[in-house]
Formats: structure tokens, sequence, C-alpha cells
């Protein structure tokens, strides 16, 4: 793996990708036992899908792997907890010997999340659960008994954290702000946090100058806290939305990043015939395709992978068809025992006009909106293939042909956005 673009600022990167990745190469670059804080508010396991509301199209969006991945985790708890685990550890890897390791999450899966920690790190470093009130009104849970709480576990790597008696703080609190109140903060993705309540995690954990990491950083609450009290930080979410508005959340305060990626080199094992088979929830980028071509020339005529980077596109020497591989969606449901090859998108210009060609509407509008529910009465997924039918059916006659929503000049080349929140270049 290669980290694109190679060289990190010393005070802050902002990475998008599989955190499970990014945390490897962190290790590989020197970064083991570099962090002094590293918050993880990663999934709660809760069963909701965690898509993106479009209101213009009025669906939501998601991508069909993460959304069969959070199936698979709720209807089986112990792959949730060994996924979660992976990324743990690596997290303990990063951490200094004085560092502490904090994890936010709520009741469904937290007692067991505990267990996995005190395994992990030891009881004799768990040093604090915190009960941050999040709702003034309670949310639903079970019957009479609703949900108004997320916990925080709190864990050192050693005895010889950093340690700050002059504080004392309480391990309930109410005191710093809830969802409901976001204010001028809210950004309305979903789940962000106030910048309070991560201005304390921050404060009671580390002194100025301090690296500290968020790896599921959604809206970016933990960077804005970690600029207005001068700690250098390292960041990554898996999400190209989360990426977006926290970028603008730091643009807003007058912080400019770069976005970083790891990506693979060039495997000449993945070849078969004229076409190039990856697997991996690492994207194919530039970087790879170029290594590609320098290896192999015009042999491979046809790429397949889980992601790509929006960079490929600049890539002109040669034609090469690039496809997703997705889980098979039929009226069954969706499965991964078998996958498909969706087409991506190409973008070209034409006398300065730029356009997106889909080639096939139905199946790239198939495979970019969520296809179940979750029914909290009966903890059960729900999946209507007549409903998804009418609804693509709509999306296809509401877009026509007007894929593009965003279109971004740069100095060496232009960013386009089409109306799922897809990225591309030309």
């Amino acid at each position: 793996m290669h980290v694109v673009p190679k060289e990190l600022s010393s005070e802050r990167a902002l990475f998008r990708g599989d955190n499970l990745y990014i945390m490897e190469q962190l290790v590989k670059d020197g970064y083991k036992g570099k962090f002094d804080l590293i918050y993880f508010d990663g999934p709660f396991n809760s069963g909701m899908i965690f898509s993106m509301p479009n209101d213009e199209l009025g669906v939501n969006l998601i991508n069909p792997w993460d959304e069969l991945a959070g199936v698979r985790h709720y209807l089986d708890s112990q792959l949730f907890m060994k996924d979660y685990l992976q990324r743990i550890q690596l997290a303990r890897e990063l951490l200094s010997e004085t560092g502490l390791f904090v994890l936010q999450i709520y009741q469904k899966e937290g007692h067991y999340v505990k267990v996995m920690l005190d395994q992990e790190f030891g009881r004799h470093n768990f040093l604090a659960e915190i009960i941050w009130k999040m709702e003034n009104n309670p949310r639903p849970f079970h019957s009479q008994f609703g949900l108004s709480h997320e916990c925080l576990f709190v864990y050192s790597q050693t005895s010889n954290y950093l340690k700050k008696d002059e504080l004392l703080l309480p391990s309930v609190w109410d005191d710093i702000g809830i969802y409901e109140t976001l204010g001028d903060e809210n950004t309305f993705y979903p789940s962000q946090k106030p910048e309070k309540l991560m201005e304390r995690i921050i404060e009671m954990s580390t002194n100025e100058q301090a690296l500290i990491g968020d790896f599921y950083c959604g809206s970016g609450s933990f960077l804005i806290a970690a600029e207005k009290l001068n700690r250098r930080w390292i960041a990554s979410d898996n999400s190209q939305l989360a990426i977006k508005v926290t970028k603008a959340r730091l643009a807003n305060i007058g912080i400019a990043v770069e976005e970083h990626l790891v990506v693979d080199h060039f495997d000449n094992s993945l070849v078969l015939g004229d076409t190039y088979n990856k697997q991996s929830n690492i994207p194919f980028s530039l970087f790879e395709l170029k290594e590609l071509h320098t290896a192999l020339g015009d042999k491979v005529k046809s790429i397949n992978a889980i992601k790509f980077s929006n960079d490929i596109d600049l890539f002109t020497d040669t034609l090469i068809t690039f496809n997703y591989t997705m889980p098979l969606i039929d009226d069954k449901g969706i499965s991964e025992q078998e996958v498909v090859l969706v087409p991506r998108p190409k973008p070209r210009q034409e006398n300065d006009v730029i356009y997106l060609d889909v080639q096939d509407p139905y199946r790239w509008i198939l495979y970019q909106i969520q296809h179940v529910e979750f029914d909290k009465n009966t903890n059960q997924y729900l999946f209507d293939w007549d409903a998804l039918q009418t609804k693509i059916q709509q999306l296809i006659d509401s877009i026509g042909n007007q894929w593009i929503d965003e279109i971004q000049h740069g100095a060496e080349y232009t960013v386009i956005k089409d109306v799922f929140g897809n990225y591309y270049s030309i």
C-alpha cells in the first residue's frame, strides 16, 4: 500500500477510505506509538441503515456493500465485534505509552464492547465510563424503556498516562449539549456530535500540540475542536460526504486540508486475459492504473473493482472500461453470494460542455439507493422489490440526462459530482 499525496502535514492530515487500511499504513509509516489520544465514534450496530438522505431526489443513498455489511453485523453481533476489534487493535498500536483511547457507543453493544476493551487493554487500564446525556426527550428503545444517553469508555495504554490532578470530572455529562441543540454548528450530518463534547474529551486527555486521531470523523466536530485547542490531528472517514462536510467546516475557520488516500500498487496476479479484477476495499486509483499501464501497456481493457478513486478519469492514454463489482440485487433481496458488474459512468467534455455518460440508467440507480428498511418494532429488515422498481422508474423520469449535480473547476482539472454524490475528474 501507498499514501497519495505522499507527504503528510505535521499539523493535520485527512484521509478518505476504510480506516482499517489507513491505520495499517500509518503503523507502517512510522506512526506506531505516536498518538496521545484516539477517539472512536464508530458503528453502534443499532440495526439502522446508515444511509444519506437526498431530499431533492426523495431517496436515501448508500453503497450496497456498506448496506449489506450493516445488515450482516446486526444479524451476527460476533461478526460486528470481530471487525471492530481489528480496528481497536490498530488504534492501540498507534497509541503512545502515555496515550488514552476513548470509545463512544450506546447500550445495545456497549457492555460487550467494554468486555472486549478490557481484554485488549487490560482491566487495570480502564479509567472511566462516562454517560453523555444526548437527548432531553428519550428515544423509543424497548416498549416503555427509552434511550437518552451514550457511553464513553476511557482506557490508558499504560499506567503512565497523562494525569491532570487539577481536574475532577463527573461521570455524567449533561452540560455540554445534545443532538437536539446543535444550533449554528448543525451540518445535518447524521449523528453529528457537539463541539463542546469533543473539546472536553480532548482537554481531559491531552496537552497542547499533542497528536490526536479520529478515524470515524463524520462531520468533523472532533477536528474543529482540535484546531481550537491547538492539537495536531490525523483523521479519516469512509464517506465522501463526510469528507466534504469536514473540509467545508475546516474552511470556514480558515483551514485548508488536502485529502489523502491509501492506494495499492499494481498486482499482476489480478490480471486474467484482458481484465483486471480487484476485490479490495482499497480503491483502484490513478497511481495503480499508471503502474498497470507501464507493466502491460494496452493489454487490459476492463477493470473491475469495488471502489474507484475519481482521479482515474485523468488517465487518457488508453480506452479502458471501469466496472463496479456489486452484490446481486434482485427480487429475492441483496446477496453477496453472487456479484454483478455495474458500469461506472464516464465524464466527457465537448465544446466546453461537460457530460456524464451513464450506460445503464436503471442498473446505475438500483445500485445507488437504499434497498432495505429496519423495522424497530419487530427488529427485522424489510425488502420491497416492487416499491424499488417504482422508485427507480420515478428517478429515471425525473433525472433524464441531468446526471451532474455540481462542477468544480480547479487549476489543473475539473471535479464533477453526480446526483448521487459520486465524484469524477476531467
